[in-house]
């Protein structure tokens, strides 16, 4: 079998106290300088109080969902330089510097294909590499599905990663069995006032690209074998 990362994608989950996801919208983030204002909408944003939405053009994302705000970026062939929600996630603070933020999570995530395997390549993956082969699998009227969730202490800090099989969309129309790894590095912030937790948020989102190494580390070397661990 060879991996073939497909899609590559990277969240930045904002807890916040009593957030309501109605307060996002376009004319925040561009009036409030979170976006320049020549970026233009994928689609018509999504705006309600269960859940809000605004995606660009340029695959940055915004979603808010009661007591949370959620920015993602599907990375593709982008270099450190050109990952811009940390960034965004500033100004964002910025703009709501009242908010009662709460904690942190860097989710890198990414969808591993198998050229030329056929459709039962992803399945076997998990069942035959990342499990012991036993009769326990062979339990059932159709093949198992199977999902792998591990948690792992990591520099001391923790670092979950969900393995599943998933399906990634090819056009409008079609679609092709994936592998889907999705990484979770959660973080409680710390302080005694607003403005101390506030520092604590800013300093561990400075350290997504820490985050974001570890998981090329664990996943891209120790799980796929395309390269050495540490070398992401």
């Amino acid at each position: 079998m060879t991996p073939t990362i497909a899609i590559q994608e990277l969240s930045l989950v904002l807890a916040v106290q009593d957030y309501k996801p109605i307060l996002l919208n376009p004319d925040l983030l561009k009036y409030g300088g979170i976006v320049p204002s020549d970026w233009e909408l994928a689609q018509e944003p999504i705006l309600s109080h269960q859940m809000s939405q605004v995606s660009f053009t340029n695959a940055i994302n915004f979603i808010a969902e009661p007591g949370r705000v959620i920015l993602s970026q599907s990375l593709g062939t982008t270099t450190p330089k050109e990952v811009t929600i940390p960034a965004l996630a500033h100004k964002y603070l910025k703009t709501l510097p009242h908010a009662q933020y709460q904690g942190l999570a860097i989710n890198p995530g990414s969808f591993v294909t198998f050229e030329g395997e056929g459709e039962d390549a992803v399945r076997n993956y998990i069942k035959n590499t990342l499990l012991t082969p036993g009769d326990w699998q062979d339990l059932g009227q159709k093949s198992l599905a199977a999902a792998v969730s591990l948690t792992y202490t990591l520099d001391g800090r923790q670092f979950r990663l969900n393995i599943s099989e998933a399906r990634l969309p090819i056009g409008d129309k079609t679609d092709r069995p994936a592998v889907l790894f999705e990484g979770h590095f959660p973080y409680v912030l710390v302080g005694n006032n607003l403005s101390e937790r506030r520092q604590h948020l800013e300093q561990l989102i400075d350290n997504w690209q820490a985050d974001l190494k570890t998981y090329k580390d664990v996943v891209n070397g120790r799980f796929l074998n395309l390269e050495a661990p540490g070398e992401a």
